[in-house]
């Protein structure tokens, strides 16, 4: 059966770590010393209370949070907003 967490939270304090903690915190799901790819989702170019892509505080709150144990988060985007089919190649950079 599947777990779930649902919590409460703002873009502003998202609380990865509350949100995670009865899942087991994400020391679960990460290891020391371990990357973790983050894959940001970019449907279009948009501001982030359009809700179309990944919240930035959100995203830079889940790579503090690996960071936290000990992880090594890097994110992937695709950043070719005319063909989202084109094999442009991904971008990766540490967070």
């Amino acid at each position: 059966m599947a777990e779930v967490s649902i919590r409460m939270a703002t873009y502003s304090a998202p609380g990865i770590e509350a949100l995670l903690e009865p899942l087991g915190g994400m020391e679960r799901f990460v290891g020391r010393e371990e990357r973790v790819l983050l894959k940001v989702n970019l449907l279009s170019a948009k501001e982030p209370e359009k809700a179309v892509t990944n919240h930035p505080e959100f995203v830079r709150a889940v790579a503090r949070a690996a960071r936290g144990v000990g992880g090594h988060p890097i994110s992937h985007v695709h950043l070719d907003f005319r063909n989202p089919f084109h094999a442009a190649g991904p971008s990766c950079s540490a967070l």
